[in-house]
This record gives structure tokens, C-alpha cells and sequence, in this order.
């Protein structure tokens, strides 16, 4: 029998199997002629036991895998509902009626008296610059006016004024403005006594007079230009008189000019006004 070659392959034998025998496993039997089983067979085995070992972990999971109805999965986190507010139906609440602010008297009220043109209205002027508020008792004859459509010339309001102190006393317009006053304030054209006794009634209250002769008032007048002032002297003087009634619900100057609690002579300039008004508010204990 002759050698094999190197390389070449064992006959088949009677014995071997049909596959081996196949040519499509030539490359087979080379390789076991060649000896690669043999020298690669323990690095195979640990190849194969791995994969073996891999498809037993794996087909035992599956096989302790709980039913999907068993499965121990985390519970979803409820969402966070927010709170509902129960509504309910609110009665109306009965609101309770507004109670009225008790008035507090005011600190101190400077009353003006006087004939007409006199100064009144620069002595309010200069007060009313040291932060005290003005009034004025004319204000409200002149709104009555108005309110009955009459016009404001000096017989109109004269003739409003009485039949508002007819009505309601002599001292219907100082009860008027009462409610205006605050803290500090000047109260203008104080003309009767009636209105000088309502005024009384505060804490603290002083009535300046203020007087000038009377040719110099009726300059003064004319200079104004207010209707109703008189155009001659003669006139400016009848009218006076006329304001100076004896009837209770007229205009008294006169008397009323005799209750002030000091006369300031309105002779002189505007500078000299202001210094003397100074001057007697400071011997009331009131500065400026």
C-alpha cells in the first residue's frame, strides 16, 4: 500500500459514514487530515460551553418570568390633582350702612368782618399763603343764586342772603359752611351776628374787623369793578346804609364790626395790611 502524501486526502474507507464520504465535505475531511480539530478541540469545547451556558441563563429567566398579569412593575405615580374649590352659592351679604365720619373740629377759624372794600379779601389772601384754607360765607349766597338762576351783582346776593337767613335764622349761612372747615381756616364776609354766635360755638375762633374810610373804600371799589358797587359816592353810601339794617335777617356790618375781637385800620399800603395782620394774630398766640 502506498504513503498519502502531505496534504492529500485518506481514501474513504468501508467503514466511514455517508458524510464523510460526500464531496461537499472534502473541506472537512482536509481539515481532520490536516489535524485542526485536534489542535484547536479544547479552545472549541470553551466556545461551545459558554454558548451553552449563555442559552441555559437565558432559557431559565424565561422560564421564572413571572405571567404578564403577575409582573412586579412599579406603580405609576398618581398625578397630582389640583384642589377644587366646592362651589357653593353666597348669600348677598347685607352691607352695613356707611357710617358718617365723626367731624373733627377744626384747630383754629379766623372770621373777616368788615364794610364793603374794606381789605377783607387781601387779609384772606395773605392767610391763605400760610397753608389756611379759605372760605368765604358769600360763596353760598352766590350758589343759591345761581341755583335760582339769579345773576351775582350786589342786590341780587343781598336780597339771597336775607331770604336764606329768613328761612333758616340768622345764622343759616355760618351752619352751612361748618362742614368745609378743616384744622386751620378763614371764614370771609361775616355780616350778621347770627353768623358770628354759630362760629362762636367752635374751640377757637377769632373774628378780625377790617375797616378804612369810607372815600377810600369806594376808590378801592372802583378799581374793583364789581357790579352793583355804586358809580358816585353818594350811591357807594346809600347802599352802605341799606347793609346796615336793623331787621334780624338782614346785613348788620355795623354791629357785627363791634363784636370783633380786634380792628385792623386798613389805611395804608398792602405791606402795612399783612405787618398789622401779623402782628395782632400773634398777640392771639397764632403764628404765621
Amino acid at each position: 500500500m502506498r504513503e498519502r502524501r502531505e496534504g492529500e486526502l485518506p481514501a474513504p474507507e468501508a467503514g466511514d459514514p455517508e458524510w464523510l464520504v460526500a464531496p461537499v465535505h472534502d473541506r472537512v475531511r482536509q481539515d481532520r487530515a490536516a489535524g485542526w480539530w485536534h489542535r484547536h478541540r479544547p479552545k472549541a469545547a470553551q466556545l461551545l460551553s459558554r454558548i451553552r451556558t449563555r442559552k441555559t441563563r437565558r432559557r431559565n429567566r424565561l422560564r421564572h418570568r413571572p405571567k404578564a398579569h403577575q409582573e412586579m412593575s412599579r406603580p405609576p405615580i398618581p398625578a397630582r390633582k389640583k384642589k377644587q374649590r366646592r362651589r357653593t352659592t353666597r348669600r348677598p351679604q347685607r352691607r352695613s350702612p356707611k357710617r358718617r365720619r365723626s367731624l373733627r373740629p377744626p384747630d383754629l377759624v379766623i372770621g373777616l368782618t368788615g364794610p364793603n372794600a374794606s381789605g377783607k379779601g387781601e387779609v384772606a389772601k395773605f392767610l391763605a399763603t400760610h397753608a389756611i384754607g379759605v372760605h368765604s360765607l358769600s360763596d353760598s349766597v352766590r350758589e343759591e343764586a345761581t341755583r335760582c338762576g339769579l345773576d351775582h351783582t350786589r342786590d341780587a346776593l343781598i336780597e339771597t342772603g336775607v331770604r336764606l337767613r329768613t328761612e333758616g335764622g340768622p345764622g343759616a349761612l355760618a351752619q352751612r359752611i361748618l362742614p368745609r372747615l378743616r384744622r386751620r381756616a378763614v371764614v370771609d364776609s361775616i355780616r350778621n351776628p347770627g353768623e358770628v354766635a354759630i362760629l362762636r360755638t367752635l374751640p377757637r375762633f377769632i373774628l378780625l374787623g377790617v375797616d378804612a374810610p369810607q372815600r377810600l373804600r369806594f376808590d378801592r371799589s372802583l378799581r374793583r369793578g364789581r357790579l352793583g358797587d355804586g358809580a358816585t359816592l353818594q350811591e357807594f353810601a346809600a347802599k352802605e346804609a341799606r347793609e346796615n339794617a336793623t331787621t334780624e335777617a338782614g346785613q348788620q356790618l355795623m354791629a357785627t364790626l363791634a363784636l370783633a375781637d380786634a380792628v385792623i385800620d386798613n389805611a395804608g399800603t398792602i405791606r402795612a395790611l399783612r405787618a398789622a395782620v401779623r402782628g395782632t394774630l400773634r398777640a392771639f398766640s397764632v403764628r404765621l
